[in-house]
């Protein structure tokens, strides 16, 4: 994403989790991102990771990522969930000894 040189030092990254009937399913974030341009440069380039560790998806469908900047809306990355059975697995069985299927 480019940011004209008269932006603010800062852009609002907000990030927001939708499941296929448009409602939440994660609380959404919201990430301050320098952008502060030096005396010599036009071009900021930021890493930007957003580390979902442990996320259940509750039931199989149709999910999305929602992506803004400073309130404007930038992409919708889809993702798809299917629940799919291992061959031979007995149903209900986890692959982590001492958790629940």
């Amino acid at each position: 994403m480019n940011f004209p040189t008269e932006n603010p030092e800062e852009a609002f990254f907000d990030f927001g989790f939708i499941d296929e009937d448009g409602a939440p399913f994660l609380p959404p974030m919201q990430i301050a991102v320098p952008v502060a341009f030096g005396p010599e440069n036009n071009l900021v380039t930021r890493n930007l990771i957003v580390n979902l560790q442990n996320l259940t998806f509750e039931r199989p469908g149709s999910y999305s990522f929602e992506i803004a900047v400073d309130r404007r809306h930038l992409a919708s990355i889809p993702l798809c969930v299917r629940h799919l059975q291992t061959p031979g697995a007995v149903p209900g069985a986890s692959m982590f000894p001492g958790q629940p299927g």
